[in-house]
């Protein structure tokens, strides 16, 4: 299995260059002020990638996901890929 790891990109996902594998990890900061389109886009990119596995950890700078009653979090992920969504506090 070949792991992915990713963190703080701060809105900046669509300039890195993401490596093949099998599991990606975002570990953080996504965003850069927590606002839902940032967290739309997001989830353009992350269900474009093909990894098959994805787990994305909401960071302090990623306050959308960290409502419960936001409901943006269950929409992470696309492509039929398995995603799970934490939240830090």
């Amino acid at each position: 299995m070949r792991i992915v790891a990713l963190a703080d990109t701060h809105g900046l996902h669509r300039q890195i260059i993401v490596p093949p594998g099998d599991l990606l990890i975002h570990a953080g900061d996504l965003t850069r002020h927590g606002e839902v389109d940032e967290l739309r886009d997001f989830n353009v990119w992350l269900g474009a990638l093909l990894h098959r596995h994805k787990l994305v950890i909401a960071g302090n700078h990623d306050r959308i996901c960290l409502t419960e009653r936001s409901g943006h979090t269950s929409c992470l992920g696309g492509n039929d890929a398995r995603v799970a969504v934490a939240t830090a506090r």
